[in-house]
């Protein structure tokens, strides 16, 4: 790799927002992520949108990345605030790469148009198999 394109890809800037909600805790998952009521989530996002204004970044921010848990699972109003403020408090590149992840059973119509205009640009699916059989499995053993 060239020193120039080293540089240009060391040199980007992103940002990373983990929202730790879902339907259900899965056994198999790692992440951080939790179960909640309406009242948690919203403490949550209270929170979120203080820690972001809190924030100081100069550079200009060239991917955001929403994460969790899964955050297609919350209200999408919750999304559309904490990205409003984070394209008021950051500067973002006119073809920043915006994703967020959503589990199918989470998404619908009305939260896909939210997201795009928000400016999301990207949707990571979460798909644990295409397999019906093996999909069972994984529903019955991810109750905890």
């Amino acid at each position: 790799m060239s020193e120039t394109r080293k540089n240009s890809i060391m040199n980007k800037l992103g940002i990373y927002v983990h929202i730790p909600f879902c339907q259900k805790k899965c056994k198999y998952c790692d992440f951080i992520s939790f179960s909640c009521d309406d009242k948690k989530i919203h403490e949550y996002f209270n929170s979120l949108e203080k820690e972001i204004d809190n924030c100081k970044i100069n550079e200009e921010v060239s991917t955001i990345y929403i994460g969790g848990g899964t955050p297609s699972f919350v209200n999408s109003q919750y999304i559309v605030n904490i990205m409003n403020l984070i394209q008021k408090k950051f500067k973002i590149k006119d073809d920043a790469e915006m994703t967020i992840e959503v589990n199918p059973g989470t998404i619908d119509k009305e939260k896909v148009l939210d997201y795009k205009k928000i400016g999301i640009n990207r949707i990571s699916i979460g798909l644990q198999t295409y397999s019906d059989r093996l999909l069972k499995l994984v529903r019955k053993d991810s109750q905890l």
